[in-house]
């Protein structure tokens, strides 16, 4: 069984291959950039299943966020988030909670952000992104799973010095588990939709320092 400290090692190791694949310089995007390693909690997630209900447990989780500067307001930003948890069983009818296993769940998502006010070194914006989430047991028993997911969030800049800034954000994630869509036709035309829906909600927040290039 994976233990949280392999889980946690594994993490480091894929941030070090982030910051390693990145550019060295402005130049090699065009325009400036940012990187903010973070560190926060992360919460949230259930689904309902036959007499109970699936959770997963409340824990700390970490990550890091590239911002590629768009224009002076808007950035594009590739977003990971890790946390290493637990899964549990809550029993409707004995009112009982069981660990079943150790899980990681992983955010990789592309999106960007939005200034909403600027002023006195402090900068407050929104967020957005698309991406996957990838689910994955301790238990041999079980399969790794992913899913399309979507987040959605608010944060406050705040600099400390010249190119250093402390970061703090708060964000919606909501891995889609299911999705349909249809396209319908009549005398009028026709016309398509989508539609997807979610029962695995989390939230975050978190801290950081952001470092501009």
């Amino acid at each position: 069984m994976k233990t949280r400290s392999c889980h946690k090692k594994l993490f480091l190791i894929k941030v070090v291959l982030i910051m390693l694949s990145m550019p060295t310089g402005a130049s090699a995007f065009g325009e400036k950039y940012s990187v903010t390693p973070f560190y926060g909690y992360q919460f949230g997630g259930h689904l309902a299943v036959r007499n109970g209900e699936l959770q997963l447990d409340d824990t700390e989780n970490y990550g890091v966020s590239l911002d590629v500067y768009h224009s002076p307001i808007t950035t594009m930003q590739f977003l990971y988030i890790y946390q290493d948890t637990s899964l549990q069983l809550k029993n409707y009818f004995t009112g009982m909670t069981t660990e079943l296993f150790d899980l990681t769940v992983e955010y990789f998502h592309l999106g960007g952000t939005r200034v909403l006010n600027k002023g006195g070194g402090t900068t407050s914006f929104v967020s957005g992104s698309l991406g996957a989430t990838h689910f994955s047991p301790s238990e041999s028993g079980y399969s790794d799973e992913t899913l399309f997911s979507m987040s959605f969030g608010m944060g406050v800049i705040k600099e400390i010095r010249k190119n250093i800034s402390l970061r703090i954000q708060g964000r919606l994630l909501m891995p889609i588990q299911t999705a349909g869509g249809g396209v319908f036709c009549g005398g009028g035309g026709c016309s398509a939709h989508v539609s997807g829906g979610t029962s695995i909600m989390q939230g975050d927040i978190t801290a950081g320092i952001q470092f501009q290039f």
